[in-house]
């Protein structure tokens, strides 16, 4: 696979605080929070209709083997606080909740 960067000149750079407003410019309802667990540039997007994309967010089944990880579970406190209603990862199966 041939991989070409995106020049910096067509990109849009953002701070988290300022996602809700820009993500509403787009007619996108949520935000984009920092969830720096699985590495520093890792970002979590999530929607007021309660999906939420987590991208490489080790799943919250697996929280309790990582008992010993701070940011994980800091991550998950985070996100948990938005009540997701699906949570879609980027290499396991959808979590839902009721």
């Amino acid at each position: 696979m041939a991989y070409e960067p995106i020049p910096t000149n067509h990109a849009t750079i953002i701070g988290t605080e300022e996602s809700r407003a820009f993500l509403k410019r787009l007619g996108i309802d949520g935000e984009i929070v920092s969830t720096t667990s699985h590495s520093a540039d890792s970002i979590s997007l999530i929607l007021d209709g309660g999906e939420c994309f987590v991208g490489d967010l080790e799943p919250i089944e697996y929280l309790a083997a990582y008992e010993q990880n701070d940011k994980l579970k800091h991550d998950w406190e985070l996100i948990m606080r938005f009540t997701p209603k699906t949570i879609y990862y980027a290499h396991a199966n959808e979590k839902h909740w009721n």
